[in-house]
């Protein structure tokens, strides 16, 4: 399922059990994080949002990627099964992903040109009508929902 389906292997309950304790997912992209993984709670990095160990930092998620997936063995023995990286790796992988995608925030909403599209995207933006955005302000990013 890995190889044929692109899924990576996640133990998001500890490393006990690690034959029978694991779940499959895709990767998430890693496009445009210098401004999408800012929030009020610090970096969300993975699928839950707390994809790295530690300080939860972007540099510290690949510390978590590499003791979580590039291992030889679900032992996951540093030294052993896996390697951690150096400071001077952990900087470039913060670098190389921090580079990735679009570089600053986008103005929204968006001009659209078509009538319809105009439309629709007024409905959307419009509590009052469809409601849309009062959970997906700004598509869901660092949204704060409060009381929701």
């Amino acid at each position: 399922m890995m190889r044929k389906f692109g899924l990576i292997l996640e133990n998001l309950d500890g490393f006990s059990d690690l034959p029978n304790k694991f779940v499959m997912r895709g990767v998430p992209h890693t496009l445009g994080m210098r401004v999408s993984i800012a929030s009020q709670g610090g970096p969300r990095t993975g699928w839950s949002g707390d994809g790295a160990p530690g300080d939860g930092s972007l540099r510290s998620f690949a510390t978590g990627a590499v003791i979580q997936h590039f291992t030889k063995s679900l032992n996951r023995v540093p030294g052993v099964d896996f390697r951690l990286p150096t400071d001077e790796e952990l900087d470039a992988m913060e670098a190389f992903q921090l580079s990735l995608g679009r570089q600053t925030e986008l103005s929204l909403p968006l001009p659209l040109k078509g009538d319809v599209a105009k439309r629709g995207q007024a409905i959307f933006l419009d509590n009052s009508l469809g409601k849309c955005n009062i959970c997906h302000s700004n598509a869901g990013a660092n949204a704060n929902l409060g009381g929701l």
